[in-house]
């Protein structure tokens, strides 16, 4: 599997770390501000050789000095336009390492893409690892968002 931040196509949302056009744009890498509240949409896909992936959490946060890295504030998956994942559930939790945890039952097929959102508040310029962590097991990779 692997992960993107998303830049959605233009008649979807506005974005705040590269500008919608025509088509979704998957990054690796993101620049931010610093001191300031975004909305990061991502999406994990799986691929056709993957094995099936059940997980009841999805962990998101990032790595670095704990005092400057940023912060998740909570759910905001834009990709649901309402019900149930918009905004996360009663069961949610934020950890002491500024990780926020999304319980809910997900299962993603090989081929199938899962479709995350999440609102952050920056703190400090840096570069930190974005880290999408499934209860299964599974972890991102390679995922960076340097703050300005």
């Amino acid at each position: 599997m692997k992960a993107f931040f998303l830049v959605p196509m233009a008649i979807h949302h506005a974005c705040d770390y590269g500008t919608p056009g025509d088509e979704e744009l998957r990054l690796t890498a993101i620049v931010l501000p610093a001191n300031t509240k975004v909305t990061i949409d991502l999406v994990v896909d799986a691929g056709a050789d993957d094995p099936l992936t059940a997980s009841k959490q999805v962990g998101f946060g990032f790595g670095g000095d704990h005092d400057k890295k940023p912060i998740p504030d909570g759910v905001n998956n834009r990709f649901v336009y309402s019900g149930k994942g918009r905004d996360g559930s009663s069961n949610d939790y934020f950890d002491k390492h500024f990780f926020y945890h999304s319980v809910q039952d997900r299962e993603l097929s090989p081929g199938d893409t899962l479709a995350l959102g999440f609102d952050v508040t920056t703190r400090d310029p840096g570069t930190y690892e974005a880290k999408i962590i499934f209860s299964s097991g599974w972890r991102s990779e390679g995922l960076t968002v340097t703050v300005v």
